[in-house]
C-alpha cells in the first residue's frame, strides 16, 4: 500500500510520481502528486502482469498524464479500479489507457473522477508498436483493450473531449461511458470536421500522434466494437462547428441521454 504521501517532482521532464510496473495487489490512497511527467503510471516492462490495482482519493497534477496505464505495455493489465480522484492539471491528458506492445488491458473501472484543467480528458489507444524492454523477450502480437467503464467523470479541459482509436483489424472492445460531463474550449471550424486522422499503427502512443486537428468536438471513436454511452453532457466556451461525435469503423454503439 502507498498511502498519504506528497510528491513534488519537477527536476526533469521525465519525472513520474508513482510507477507501478508489473505488480499485483497494489493500493494507492490519499496521495498528493505534482510531477513533470506522469503522476501515476501503470506499466509492464516485462511479461509479468499489472493486476488488481486500486487508486483512490488522490489529488494529482502533471505536465503529461495524471493517471495512465500503458505506453510500456508488454505484460497484461487486469482489474484496475480508480475512484474519487481530483486531476488538478494535466497538460497532455487526464485518463490514458494504452496497449501498444501486445498487452491485454482489460477490466478497468473508473468512477467519480474530476478533472479541473488540462488537455484531453480521456484517451484510449490500442496500437501495434510491439516494443520489448528486456533482453531475450520476443515481440507479442497486437493485444487488446476491453471492458472499460468510466462513470461520473467531470472535466474542464481544452479538448478534444474523448478520443479512442484501435487500428485496422484490431478493435477496442466494450467501452461504457456513463454520466460524463465535459466543459471544453470549443472553437472548431466546419472545415475541421473534414480532418482524417492518420492510423500511425506503430507510433508511440500520445495524443499528439494524430496531429492537432480533430474532426469531432466531443467524441472521436475509430475501430471500436461495443460502445455504450449514457448521460453525456457537454458545454463549450466558444461555439464549435464540428459534429459532436465522429465514428469510424464502429460497431455495436448504444447511446442515450
Amino acid at each position: 500500500m502507498v498511502e498519504g504521501i506528497n510528491i513534488n517532482s519537477h527536476a526533469g521532464s521525465n519525472n513520474d510520481g508513482i510507477d507501478i510496473d508489473s505488480c499485483e495487489l497494489v493500493h494507492v490512497n490519499e496521495c498528493d502528486i505534482d510531477t513533470g511527467d506522469d503522476a501515476i503510471c501503470l506499466k509492464t516492462t516485462s511479461r509479468l502482469p499489472c493486476r488488481d490495482i486500486t487508486i483512490t482519493n488522490c489529488r494529482l497534477r502533471s505536465n503529461c498524464a495524471t493517471i495512465k496505464a500503458g505506453t510500456e505495455s508488454e505484460g497484461d493489465f487486469d482489474n484496475i479500479h480508480i475512484s474519487n480522484c481530483q486531476l488538478l492539471g494535466a497538460r497532455l491528458g487526464g485518463i490514458k489507457l494504452l496497449s501498444v506492445d501486445g498487452a491485454r488491458l482489460q477490466n478497468v473501472e473508473i468512477n467519480d473522477v474530476t478533472m479541473m484543467a488540462g488537455h484531453i480528458p480521456i484517451f484510449l489507444r490500442l496500437g501495434g508498436r510491439l516494443k520489448t524492454f528486456r533482453l531475450g523477450d520476443l515481440s507479442r502480437e497486437v493485444g487488446m483493450l476491453s471492458n472499460i467503464t468510466i462513470r461520473r467523470f467531470k472535466a474542464t479541459a481544452e479538448g478534444p473531449g474523448i478520443v479512442m482509436s484501435g487500428i485496422p483489424g484490431h478493435r477496442i472492445e466494450h467501452v461504457r461511458l456513463d454520466d460524463i460531463e465535459l466543459r471544453l474550449s470549443g472553437g472548431g471550424s466546419k472545415g475541421d470536421g473534414d480532418a482524417v486522422l492518420p492510423e500511425v499503427v506503430e507510433s508511440y502512443p500520445e495524443i499528439t500522434m494524430f496531429g492537432h486537428q480533430y474532426p469531432a468536438a466531443l467524441l472521436y471513436a475509430r475501430h471500436v466494437n461495443g460502445l455504450e454511452i449514457s448521460g453525456m453532457k457537454s458545454t463549450f466556451e466558444q461555439p464549435d462547428q464540428r459534429p459532436n461525435r465522429v465514428l469510424v469503423d464502429v460497431e455495436g454503439i448504444e447511446a442515450e441521454g
